[in-house]
């Protein structure tokens, strides 16, 4: 079971510099692999495993998705999973992880089916011969790219399909390092980044953050930009119990889509789709956008993702898209980020009859989420929208941190009930699936769209 596993867990851990692309519309775009600064800390762990040391690695292991940030990510947990099948006592909760990771995690229909024979091994002293590389869904060049269809209703700006983003130039790890800085950094950090956009941007830092725009924002518009971000930022730490950010937040705002793409393509080595107006790119901790005025709606959206990585990197896909989207549109009032209603409830009105219930929301994982089997364009837009506004069903409930603190900090060790995710909303929230969803369609009908 070694090489299977060793095989796997590094074939993964190649795919180090992935961007979450998510083009703020309809539907949002997921990519999800291991940063490269990880790789150290996998080494460490295999070497246990090698060494068939599976008491200590699991206790290791459990420690490290707990405390340290980026951890939970798909090597760390495939990892688990073997490490729980070669103790016998413990093979059950090795294949529940099994199937956890292909659950929570965006991966390529290969790496699903290889991890699927993992599965069906698990405890048997069987071993899946992998004689081809693993890759997560949405990145690595040549993988498909999911093209806007039509847009939505009247909304010229509001695209319903996103496209994935095509790695062109893989990002060297001493490159990575060097766009990294340090919270007393910020000189450093300015001088790096204005030389690596060039001329025709403004750089400046404050706080946690480094702007660096290309549009004609004057210095104080630009301030007030940070400003905001350095609330919202604030208030993701404090409301969800995320960890402060190690290294300063680089953001790079552009006047259009077009001045996007190349600058992807530019810094980042990416070729993204003409519908995307944001996107993520978390190994060098950073965000790039359009912003046609001051308004950091597309910011605090992509800014959630950022954070939400470091210590929830298997939230999900349903909750993290969901608050990510409350925030876009949002009141700032003192230290407090309330989402409000916004263009997605007309959608979800719109759809009412593609719209899931709150037991199938809450059951799906990356790939029904995305309707990538059907392809179904209403159905996908009915999901998105359905997870924005139940996530602001949970906040106008109070329950929406509550909720996400319960997924969270779940046991590793404890084997859970096939309908994990379902025990845990009903436990939060006091009541099963069927009357929480009918208590949101009342919810939703005293709305105005």
């Amino acid at each position: 079971m070694k090489t299977v596993y060793s095989i796997l867990l590094l074939a993964l851990g190649k795919h180090r510099n992935y961007a979450r692309l998510v083009c703020i519309s309809l539907i949002l775009l997921v990519c999800v692999v291991l940063p490269s600064r990880a790789q150290s800390d996998l080494s460490t762990f295999m070497k246990l495993y090698d060494e068939k040391r599976y008491a200590e690695l699991l206790e290791r292991l459990v420690e490290y998705r707990d405390r340290v940030p980026n951890a939970r990510n798909p090597n760390t947990d495939l990892l688990l999973a073997a490490t729980l099948c070669n103790m016998p006592q413990l093979s059950g909760q090795g294949i529940y992880w099994y199937k956890r990771v292909l659950s929570r995690y965006d991966l390529a229909a290969e790496t699903r089916s290889l991890i699927r024979d993992a599965e069906r091994s698990c405890g048997s002293g069987t071993t899946v011969a992998l004689r081809t590389s693993v890759a997560i869904r949405s990145s690595g060049s040549g993988v498909g790219v999911r093209s806007k269809e039509f847009y939505w209703m009247d909304r010229e700006d509001a695209p319903l399909l996103s496209e994935t983003a095509k790695t062109i130039t893989v990002l060297a790890e001493e490159e990575i390092g060097r766009r990294l800085f340090e919270p007393e950094e910020g000189d450093k950090g300015v001088r790096f980044i204005k030389e690596l956009v060039g001329s025709g941007f403004t750089v400046l830092q404050r706080g946690n953050f480094i702007i660096a725009s290309q549009r004609s924002f004057t210095t104080q518009q630009l301030r007030t930009i940070q400003s905001e971000l350095q609330t919202v930022l604030s208030f993701y730490v404090r409301h969800y119990t995320m960890p402060e950010p190690r290294h300063l937040i680089c953001v790079y705002i552009v006047p259009s889509v077009g001045d996007l793409r190349r600058l992807s393509e530019r810094i980042h080595g990416l070729d993204i789709s003409d519908n995307c107006i944001g996107y993520t790119f978390h190994d060098d901790n950073s965000i790039a956008a359009t912003m046609s005025g001051p308004g950091t709606g597309t910011l605090r959206h992509e800014l959630f993702h950022l954070l939400v990585r470091q210590n929830f990197g298997d939230i999900p896909v349903w909750f993290e898209e969901g608050i990510a989207a409350l925030y876009e549109v949002s009141n700032i009032q003192d230290s407090l980020v309330q989402g409000l209603p916004n263009w997605r409830g007309k959608v979800l009105k719109h759809t009412a009859r593609k719209r899931p219930t709150v037991e199938k929301l809450i059951a799906m994982d990356q790939l029904s989420f995305d309707e990538v089997e059907s392809r179904s364009i209403e159905k996908r837009a009915a999901n998105h929208a359905m997870a924005r506004y139940f996530a602001l069903y949970l906040q106008e409930k109070g329950k929406l941190a509550a909720l996400y603190s319960a997924l969270r900090n779940i046991d590793v060790l404890q084997m859970p009930q096939d309908d994990e995710t379902k025990s845990i909303v009903e436990r939060v929230l006091a009541a099963d699936v069927g009357a929480i969803d009918a208590d949101f369609l009342n919810w939703f009908g005293t709305l105005s769209h």
